[in-house]
């Protein structure tokens, strides 16, 4: 009951942390496949921020992203066979590509002394098929940086296991960018037409 107070407590914290946390940008593995251990990364005392400095973000590289299916309940946690973790509440929460919050993402864990990855207090369970970029960390205590982890969805009876896939612009954005590149061409060749220009 006292970690699911103190979850609940750095939650409220959580939720300021994101521009004072730190990027990560971690590979989550091959596009189209499937993972419950998705990518491997070293975090560094550079890494952290926050208002205790045990703040972190994991953003995906290559415009990658990670699909939960709907009616799975996904525990995102940190394991580590490089160390074991000292007792420590966490909390965080899921982001688009444009890091904005998603809606009911938040979630909560703990670690356990003597272990190397973490137990579930709250899952994220999402009613319809959710996709997102990155991932926000806020931990009670953390063990000295620098060190080695992965990003893992536990626990091992999940049925569907998250889904690899990569970012498709929209075809706004796409637009937009042309829009922009043509701007480019035209401010080119006004200056190519200044007089005392060849």
């Amino acid at each position: 009951m006292f970690r699911i107070l103190l979850a609940g407590s750095l939650a409220l914290a959580t939720l300021g942390m994101a521009g004072n946390a730190k990027a990560i940008i971690v590979d989550p593995g091959p596009v189209g496949t499937n993972c419950t251990v998705c990518g491997s990364f070293t975090v560094n005392a550079g890494d952290l921020g926050g208002p205790s400095n045990t703040a972190f973000d994991l953003v995906f590289s290559d415009m990658k992203h990670i699909e939960f299916f709907a009616g799975q309940t996904y525990f995102p946690g940190l394991f580590s066979t490089a160390l074991t973790f000292s007792p420590s509440a966490y909390t965080g929460f899921l982001t688009d590509e444009n890091g904005n919050e998603i809606p009911n993402t938040a979630f909560a864990g703990a670690t356990t002394a003597g272990a190397p990855g973490f137990f579930e207090i709250q899952g994220i369970t999402p009613t319809s098929d959710l996709v997102f970029h990155d991932i926000h960390f806020l931990f009670e205590t953390l063990p000295a940086a620098p060190f080695d982890a992965q990003l893992a969805f536990g626990p091992q009876q999940i049925q569907l296991e998250p889904l690899i896939g990569i970012w498709i612009p929209e075809p706004a954005t796409l637009a937009i960018f042309g829009v922009g590149l043509a701007g480019l061409g035209v401010m080119r060749r006004r200056r190519a037409h200044l007089p005392g220009r060849r």
